[in-house]
């Protein structure tokens, strides 16, 4: 189905909502010493029309974040067993996981406006993100997004997301706002009960994660992190271009209920949509 040219934005949004498909695959790894790289992998497709867009992200305290992107960047990771092998060669990339504990496939949304399927594929990995011949290896962790539901009609206001690894324990967590708020939180790869604030977890187990002040990975409008679609813009709504992205590392504590403290880095963001 073509659009035609003379539809309004609006308009064509509205005709791209209709079958509009998207996959997100993110892939992280951080050091014990904080350095860290941050690979990204997008699919949008509507009526026949389909593009690809990757881009790698690499960090460390104290420097400033370095970011590339790419259109087409080849294939999405693929899993074999427990581990994955993946390469964005036009980005330098080269990444390799071992899952270390199974992860939980949940769907979020689903109604007749469409589905927003979030998979945790490992929630806890050892792995390896080689980025322009510099090798970041550590603790890593990998999801995956699908959704038919347009951005524009997803009913969020802000999404708080955050990952924090320790040893052989994981701890992930996303919670919105919005017409129809939502906690999930991910302990082990399973689903448990709890608080989650701005600045770390309270369990229902007597568990704390907390987060102490963050280095900057990312802060500004999501338009920066768009850049590869820049000529899909006039199609995107206000709320869509308009919205905003902080992502951080933080030093991240887990307190057992025994008494025990263990030190580990979290990586934490917030998206707002709506404001």
């Amino acid at each position: 189905m073509a659009i035609p040219e003379s539809a309004s934005p609006t308009h064509a949004a509205a005709l791209l909502g209709r079958s509009l498909s998207l996959t997100k695959w993110y892939v992280d790894v951080v050091a014990a010493d904080g350095c860290g790289a941050i690979a990204y992998w997008a699919e949008l497709a509507w009526h026949g029309v389909r593009g690809r867009a990757g881009s790698i992200v690499t960090f460390a305290p104290g420097e400033p974040t370095t970011e590339s992107a790419i259109l087409e960047p080849g294939g999405p990771p693929s899993w074999t067993g427990h581990s994955l092998d993946w390469a964005m060669p036009s980005l330098q990339l080269h990444a390799s996981v071992q899952r270390r504990t199974a992860g939980a496939a949940l769907r979020l949304l689903g109604d007749e406006t469409g589905t927003l399927d979030w998979n945790c594929v490992a929630p806890n990995a050892a792995a390896c993100l080689t980025v322009g011949g510099r090798r970041f290896e550590g603790h890593g962790y990998v999801e995956c997004l699908r959704t038919s539901i347009p951005p524009w009609r997803l009913p969020i206001d802000t999404v708080r997301w955050g990952r924090a690894l320790f040893g052989g324990r994981s701890f992930v967590w996303i919670q919105w706002t919005g017409a129809e708020p939502r906690d999930v939180l991910l302990v082990d790869g399973q689903q448990a009960a709890g608080r989650i604030h701005p600045e770390g977890l309270e369990l229902a187990s007597g568990e704390r994660v907390t987060l102490e002040a963050p280095h900057v990975i990312r802060h500004g409008g999501l338009s920066e992190v768009l850049r590869p679609v820049r000529a899909l813009w006039p199609l995107l709504p206000r709320l869509l271009r308009e919205a905003h992205e902080a992502k951080w590392l933080a030093r991240a504590h887990l307190h057992s209920t025994d008494g025990h403290h263990e030190a580990s880095w979290a990586i934490h963001e917030l998206v707002t949509l709506r404001r």
